[in-house]
């Protein structure tokens, strides 16, 4: 009910404070010791309740006080009225990605909104969330975890929203940028790899002879060759394979960067891949696992090279990547050509994209190149044995 000057005046003190509304929060608290004051009830710029007080009755009449609290929410309406919610572009963004991202990294950003980002900086307005903000609130705290490579993904996911948030006009800078120089940074750990010529001529001898499966086997025998990622590997289907053309065509889907990639066969891959064709030919996957619609899992190639007496130290299903990065630019190979093979990030050099056919026919021969390199290593180390 509204009140009025006679209901204010024949308002009694209580032994608490007695709230009695006027409409459209305003109202007046009447406390123990009989004062009287005006407050105004409303959701701050962080959609969060708050109060404003108005002044004393009666130095502040039901008139001045209802007058003070119109011209104080229109102001407070119109200051608020162009910003938006930091939650509201975020989960317009989140929608976006729906289309254009794999279901993991879905999966992933959902789980950095809800768990580090939201919770923090939900509600905020746009224009309000500072660069020091984003930094004390949300990535320091991940840090402090020790959670390194989540608090750079997490500034990522955040820094990402902005932008968008800039394309639409609603802000002019994006605080989550430049932020990279502040945080910590994991000291690199090389992936285990066999880099001296004999050692890599003994660990393909030794890969010859192990004796399990015939898709861990084959797996072992092309794995230094290709070297693919050992999870595109496994993956590989025979819908891929093009016998006629030599080349293993890689959906992008399949890709760690999600561009397709293409792998020239060698002449030596080839004549592995009709071997195993024999055994595995008439199912989906060149590595199938127990269950055939299924590929090898992550940790059988692993297992292997720890049954062939490899520790974690020495070499790992990835360090095949290593090997041949390393010894190709040893030899002398152009850098892009090796790097266009290994299918790295080109986001951050000079080109922002590139074709998936680079330098195709040099790369060609250059694997051909490498496969009869390491099949030399090999002739090489077993005539050492001989002597």
């Amino acid at each position: 009910m509204a009140l009025n000057e006679a209901l204010i005046g024949a308002l009694k003190p209580s032994d608490k404070p007695i709230r009695h509304t006027d409409g459209r929060g305003l109202y007046l608290e009447v406390y123990p010791n009989g004062a009287k004051y005006w407050k105004l009830g409303y959701y701050n710029k962080y959609k969060k309740y708050t109060t404003k007080s108005l002044g004393k009755h009666p130095d502040v009449s039901l008139k001045e006080a209802r007058t003070e609290a119109a011209a104080f929410k229109s102001r407070e309406n119109e200051r608020q009225g162009d910003q938006v919610l930091f939650k509201e572009r975020a989960e317009d963004w989140f929608k976006m990605q729906s289309g254009a991202c794999s279901e993991r990294n879905i999966k992933r950003y959902r789980y950095y909104l809800d768990v580090y980002i939201l919770p923090k900086i939900g509600l905020f307005y746009l224009k309000d969330i500072t660069p020091k903000f984003i930094l004390n609130e949300i990535l320091r705290p991940i840090e402090a975890k020790d959670l390194l490579e989540t608090a750079k993904r997490v500034k990522g996911v955040v820094q990402r929203i902005f932008q968008y948030a800039a394309t639409l006009s609603e802000i002019q800078t994006n605080p989550a940028a430049g932020l990279e120089g502040l945080l910590k940074t994991k000291k690199v750990k090389h992936r285990a790899a066999i880099l001296d010529p004999k050692g890599i001529g003994r660990l393909l001898d030794d890969l010859s002879y192990y004796k399990g499966t015939p898709s861990v086997e084959f797996a072992l025998m092309i794995l230094p060759y290709v070297f693919v990622r050992p999870g595109e590997l496994r993956r590989a289907e025979w819908g891929e394979i093009d016998f006629e053309a030599k080349l293993w065509r890689i959906p992008p889907e399949k890709m760690k960067l999600r561009s397709p990639h293409l792998v020239p066969l060698s002449d030596q891959v080839v004549k592995l891949l009709e071997g195993l064709k024999k055994y595995t030919g008439d199912g989906r996957f060149l590595f199938p696992g127990r269950a055939k619609d299924k590929p090898i899992s992550d940790v059988t190639l692993i297992a292997a090279l720890r049954y062939l007496g490899y520790s974690s130290d020495q070499m790992c299903p990835h360090g095949f990547r290593s090997l041949a990065s390393t010894t190709l630019n040893e030899l002398g190979y152009n850098y892009d050509w090796i790097e266009r093979q290994l299918a790295h990030s080109e986001r951050s050099g000079v080109r922002a994209a590139y074709n998936h056919a680079d330098y195709l026919k040099e790369r060609t021969r250059m694997m051909q190149d490498w496969a009869d390199y390491l099949d030399k290593l090999c002739q090489d180390y077993l005539s050492s044995r001989k002597v």
